[in-house]
């Protein structure tokens, strides 16, 4: 550390010159076999990838000021630091750890900081004799992993050491805390706020739950905050400065709030009374966390519940516990586009597969399962569908159905699509070049098909989702062996 002059020695004794924090409180290790809540600083005693760290020659982890790599590690230094951004916040809650940057970013189990607060990991007293070094993590542990300077961690790391010093920023700072109300989900709103102050010791940027440090006595109002939002819209926000409770308050309303939750639970109950094939099962665990939610939301409608409400709800759309189609069925096939227009699988217009706007002239197919896999017969002729390739290319010139069956295009896969109640439909499509299998892909200016792999696709343009409707076919068909 850089000595202290004597002018400097002196006017500290006088009491017009204060000095940093981490430079008036010496590093204590504390040794208690748990660690209470608190402000405490932290360095590493010993490395595992690292030779260079011990106990003479510890990292210390700090609150750093950017990320590495878009990601919000905590970094470490040779150099104690002499600001706030040498503190970081431990939780102790019912004896499961996490461990807060200033900034407010809780640390997972290999110390990349997330919004939320991880469910728990461990911060461990060792041995018995060295009762000031703690392993931190479960399952995976932390160390300044690989000359980094970063606090990052592996299953490997195990071996790693920390050491704790408890203190209190309170006794040198304001510590004002950054706290969002209201309206807002934290999982996927990213709330961000700055202080240029030269006041402000700690990080220029926090997030919610972070710290500012200030030196004491500063005088702050909202003016010194910058307050952005990423990841939502549709809030309106307040805010407020707590001067005695020393906190930054941001408050969110949603925008047209009634409408929303009105709207929320009309699609949602619509969604819900839908069954049949491509949705939910009736027994399947999304469903029945999804009408639970509804129900929990219309007798009471908060904020959180809403969140709730959409988030089983876009759950409920992503299930692939779905009800697939049935043996023996009989089917029309519609593709959906983003804007809703239909098209539908037809024979009437050509000696072709064609996707068409007249859902009269829509084929009807007979379903048949073979090995997981899925056969679809015409009722009126016993063609089989396959996949229609462009360029004429494929079996039978690109016609979309052969008169025999032939298991290497007759048997299509069927996947969910993220448009609720729709599938992927895929199969041979080529007997050369690099994708000879592909999805069925209907433009949507004109119903053409399209050509594409087996990958999902939905677009304004085109789409690979495909709803099967149930039908009643009075006539019985009759099948050779498939």
């Amino acid at each position: 550390m850089k000595k202290i002059s004597t002018l400097a020695l002196a006017l500290i004794a006088m009491g017009s010159l204060s000095m940093p924090a981490s430079a008036q409180v010496n590093f204590e290790p504390v040794s208690t076999p748990t660690l209470e809540s608190g402000w405490y600083q932290m360095r590493q005693v010993v490395g595992v990838t690292r030779t260079d760290i011990s106990a003479t020659a510890p990292r210390y982890v700090y609150s750093a000021e950017t990320a590495k790599d878009g990601k919000y590690y905590f970094a470490s230094d040779a150099a104690q630091k002499s600001d706030a951004t040498a503190f970081v916040y431990v939780d102790n809650t019912d004896g499961k750890y996490a461990i807060k940057s200033i900034n407010g970013k809780w640390g997972d189990f290999v110390a990349i900081s997330s919004n939320t607060k991880p469910a728990t990991y461990d911060i461990t007293q060792m041995d018995t004799n060295n009762p000031t070094q703690y392993r931190v993590g479960t399952s995976s542990y932390w160390e300044d992993w690989s000359n980094w300077n970063y606090i990052a961690g592996s299953r490997n790391s195990g071996n790693a050491r920390f050491e704790f010093s408890k203190v209190n920023p309170a006794d040198n700072y304001d510590v004002y805390s950054v706290v969002a109300t209201g309206d807002f989900n934290p999982k996927t709103m990213q709330i961000t706020v700055t202080n240029t102050l030269d006041s402000n010791k700690g990080t220029k940027t926090v997030y919610n739950g972070g710290s500012f440090f200030f030196t004491k006595g500063t005088t702050v109002t909202q003016d010194n905050f910058t307050i952005t939002e990423k990841g939502t819209t549709g809030l309106s926000k307040t805010v407020k400065i707590d001067a005695t409770a020393k906190r930054l308050v941001v408050e969110y309303t949603l925008d047209d709030k009634e409408n929303k939750y009105a709207a929320l639970l009309a699609s949602s109950k619509a969604d819900i009374a839908k069954t049949g094939v491509g949705l939910p099962k009736a027994e399947s665990k999304v469903r029945t966390t999804f009408d639970a939610a509804i129900s929990a939301f219309e007798s009471e409608q908060t904020y959180e519940k809403y969140v709730t409400l959409s988030e089983a709800q876009t759950a409920y759309y992503k299930s692939t516990d779905v009800q697939m189609p049935e043996d023996g069925k009989v089917y029309v096939i519609t593709n959906v586009q983003q804007d809703g227009t239909c098209y539908y699988f037809s024979y009437k217009s050509e000696d072709k597969l064609k996707a068409v706007s007249d859902k009269s002239q829509a084929a009807q197919f007979v379903c048949r399962v073979v090995n997981n896999k899925y056969v679809f017969v015409n009722v009126e002729d016993g063609k089989y569908l396959v996949v229609a390739a462009i360029n004429s290319s494929g079996t039978n010139n690109g016609k979309g159905y052969i008169t025999e069956y032939d298991a290497q295009w007759t048997d299509l896969t069927l996947s969910k699509n993220s448009i609720l109640s729709c599938f992927n439909i895929g199969g041979k499509r080529a007997t050369s070049g690099n994708k000879q299998n592909g999805n069925f892909i209907v433009d949507k200016k004109d119903g053409a098909f399209n050509g594409w792999d087996m990958t999902e696709s939905n677009t304004a343009s085109y789409t690979t989702a495909f709803k099967l409707e149930e039908v009643s076919y009075p006539n019985t068909v009759t099948f050779n062996a498939v």
